[in-house]
């Protein structure tokens, strides 16, 4: 069962080997950080499905990481020995690719060039893995498809751990706005994390397409994912940070499942 939900930026620099010291500049974003990750550790999931904006993308596919494993580091910020290596859920992943095959949701495990752990997913797990490691992982990336498609694939997603009746948290992996402080930026970023700090994920779906794309982000879409994981369970939602610091919109939220998180 999906136990709750989390909204996470991605920025290298936040991670002191890339940072050096400039990471203190967000450090509001990394005490949500390592709040969110102290309760997943309470949580125990089994399962941890992370969207990334930065797996491998197709205009009208949604691709779920193939095979038993994955290693990534973050060599193309100059710090190779931050590393990660996480196993996947393969049955999670063939329950979800069955599930999408049924309800005629183009998705699948085809077309992976490269397998390596994206910085979408080891800047969220790097925080995850300081305080709980004892979890699999599926990876799941964006698609050129309609904000519907995938608010129904996030369905789909909570649908398939139910039946496995696998105890999940979905982590939504992405930064909002790369234009700040100009006026579309702020106003992309008012809207999401206004619909992230009431739950009000109806807002997320009524964000306008051009409004999305001035504001040059790269989130929207993963947590529209989550808002479909979530849709018909009481949801305790919680907007724990915003910064702007660098010019990009790095929101934290929790969203935990009433009847079923800690």
């Amino acid at each position: 069962m999906l136990q709750a939900a989390y909204v996470f930026p991605h920025p290298p620099i936040i991670i002191p080997e890339v940072g050096k010291g400039r990471e203190s500049e967000i450090q509001s974003t990394i005490n949500a950080f390592h709040e969110c990750a102290e309760k997943i550790a309470q949580l125990q999931p089994e399962t941890i499905v992370l969207i990334t904006p930065h797996n491998v993308n197709f205009a009208d596919y949604f691709h779920i990481s193939p095979g038993e494993s994955a290693t990534g580091d973050l060599g193309r910020f100059d710090a190779a020995n931050v590393s990660i290596t996480a196993n996947y859920d393969t049955q999670l992943v063939a329950e979800i690719v069955g599930s999408c095959a049924k309800s005629e949701i183009p998705a699948g495990t085809l077309g992976e060039r490269v397998s390596d752990l994206d910085h979408g997913t080891i800047v969220p797990l790097y925080f995850v893995n300081k305080h709980y490691k004892n979890y699999n992982l599926v990876r799941i990336g964006l698609s050129g498809l309609s904000n519907a498609e995938h608010y129904k694939f996030g369905e789909v997603i909570r649908q398939s751990s139910e039946r496995l009746n696998r105890k999940t948290v979905l982590i939504a992996s992405g930064d909002l706005s790369h234009i700040l402080p100009e006026p579309a930026g702020v106003k992309l970023d008012t809207e999401i994390t206004g619909a992230l700090a009431n739950g009000d994920f109806e807002r997320l779906l009524r964000i306008p397409p051009e409004l999305s794309e001035r504001g040059a982000e790269c989130g929207l879409r993963s947590c529209i994912i989550m808002a479909g994981a979530l849709s018909g369970l009481p949801v305790k939602a919680k907007l724990l940070s915003y910064e702007g610091t660098f010019g990009v919109g790095y929101a934290v939220a929790e969203l935990i499942c009433a009847e079923r998180g800690c």
